[in-house]
């Protein structure tokens, strides 16, 4: 059965969103409770450092000498916990510095093959191998 909802121009001014799904009576009411918690603030007053994406060197062919690094992607992570085992490899060669991930970085699918994988999270443990 269709529903309609009708929302008031003013109530939508600034709003960066403008699906139909995000105007439903029940996600409304249940924004205006969460706005209502003080202690709820945007992810961005965490953050100390820059957010950065995960990419695909162009060199990433391994040869017999090449140091393999862990190559993580979102079928690595699953909630809380990484997945070294089945993570493929890059040749530590073709990396720089800043490409590996350090002590306590917080790594987030926001992509997948599926929707219930966005949205997983783990934290990168000091103990981990050298990861990418």
């Amino acid at each position: 059965m269709a529903r309609i909802s009708i929302v008031k121009l003013s109530g939508i001014e600034g709003v960066k969103r403008f699906d139909a799904g995000h105007y439903r009576t029940s996600f409304l009411k249940l924004e205006k409770d969460l706005k209502k918690i003080t202690i709820i603030r945007k992810l961005g007053y965490l953050v100390v450092e820059p957010v950065r994406t995960g990419y695909i060197p162009r060199d990433r062919d391994i040869y017999q000498d090449d140091i393999r690094i862990h190559f993580l992607k979102t079928d690595n992570l699953r909630e809380g916990l990484i997945d070294f085992e089945n993570s493929d490899f890059l040749p530590a060669r073709s990396l720089s510095e800043r490409d590996y991930l350090k002590f306590k970085d917080i790594m987030v699918t926001i992509s997948g093959a599926h929707y219930d994988v966005i949205g997983r999270a783990a934290i990168f443990l000091d103990y981990y191998p050298q990861s990418v």
